[in-house]
């Protein structure tokens, strides 16, 4: 774990106090670093809004350098798959869900065990792999052909049956809080309530610049706002 959430603040509020427009509260300051995170977080992990004509793809940081892997390491949850998480191979939308990584599945073909990596089918295909002759969902070597699919429910592994195996995903960063109690103009912070960012130092500094040029919109004040996005471009 980085920085703790009210040193983060502290930062923040020495940054925006040269400001002569106007005061942000500590609650102002949450929701710009929660802003700020995610921004962060799409920047690595890819934006949909950089998709280009004649290319499906947009361009995706993750996984091509080991900086941006490790940033996002926080956010990689590891489910396992049993007939609670899993009831009929129905895998429900985790809240925090962001985007699918893999999943697999054991079972014992005769008296081997077998590890599957689920392949993604999408609901156009999903008829024609259930339908498939050549390679059936449930074959004599026992589930070596099973798929997921992404449905309104949630992600359905076919054939609907109870599994043991790994369900992994990205998770959105946790939302920041600052907690605290007021006692006259005294405001002191309450470690125990709060929730620290999962990021590290590197990680937050950015998001401390990226927060003060969110405030610095609200406080209309352009200079803090063009030093802020200069330094996030360092």
């Amino acid at each position: 774990m980085g920085l703790a959430i009210d040193k983060v603040h502290e930062r923040i509020g020495f940054l925006i106090k040269k400001s002569e427009w106007g005061y942000a509260s500590h609650d102002q300051i949450d929701i710009a670093i929660d802003i700020g995170q995610l921004e962060l977080f799409e920047e690595y992990y890819g934006n949909p809004n950089k998709y280009q004509a004649g290319r499906p793809i947009p361009p995706v940081a993750y996984g091509q350098t080991q900086k941006v892997s490790d940033s996002l390491k926080p956010f990689i949850v590891d489910e396992t798959i049993d007939s609670t998480f899993a009831p009929s191979g129905l895998i429900a939308y985790p809240t925090d869900y962001r985007d699918y990584l893999g999943a697999y599945i054991t079972y014992t073909d005769s008296v081997y065990p077998r590890t599957k990596g689920l392949e993604m089918v999408s609901q156009a295909q999903r008829a024609f792999s259930l339908d498939s002759q050549l390679m059936p969902v449930r074959s004599s070597s026992g589930l070596s052909n099973a798929f997921i699919t992404m449905e309104e429910s949630g992600f359905q592994i076919y054939p609907k049956t109870t599994y043991a195996g790994t369900f992994s995903y990205l998770r959105l960063p946790t939302i920041p809080v600052f907690a605290y109690t007021i006692s006259g103009r005294t405001v002191t912070y309450d470690s125990g309530s709060s929730v620290q960012l999962d990021w590290s130092n590197d990680d937050i500094d950015k998001i401390i610049m990226k927060a003060v040029g969110i405030l610095a919109i609200g406080l209309q004040d352009q200079p803090l706002f063009n030093e802020a996005r200069i330094k996030d471009k360092d």
